[in-house]
């Protein structure tokens, strides 16, 4: 993969509603190839704190990822950034996912 189509999936994740099985059947690979490039450039963004400039908003969703084994195994929190455009928009955007 090049750090050029990883940039434009990792973009694609952070700002529209895809999945990572759509973007690896886009550019022709597979889903663990994309990923192992999506989740390196994932840690490199979420490392910079800049990233969280301009957020008034925040939202927290709960979620189960996994619907069997042990109970709890698969929760999560979510946090999402709910700040609203110059036009009123909410485009949310998924800031962190906690264990638990």
């Amino acid at each position: 993969m090049t750090r050029r189509a990883i940039r434009w999936a990792t973009d694609a994740l952070e700002k529209f509603d895809t999945s990572v099985s759509a973007l690896a059947h886009q550019l022709g690979v597979s889903w663990r190839a994309l990923w192992k490039g999506i989740e390196a450039e994932a840690l490199r963004r979420i490392g910079k704190p800049e990233r969280l400039v301009g957020i008034d908003a925040l939202g927290v969703d709960e979620h189960v990822w996994t619907h069997a084994g042990f109970p709890g195994s698969g929760m999560v929190t979510g946090i999402i950034d709910h700040t609203r455009d110059e036009h009123g928009n909410v485009h949310a955007r998924l800031l962190d996912l906690v264990p638990g």
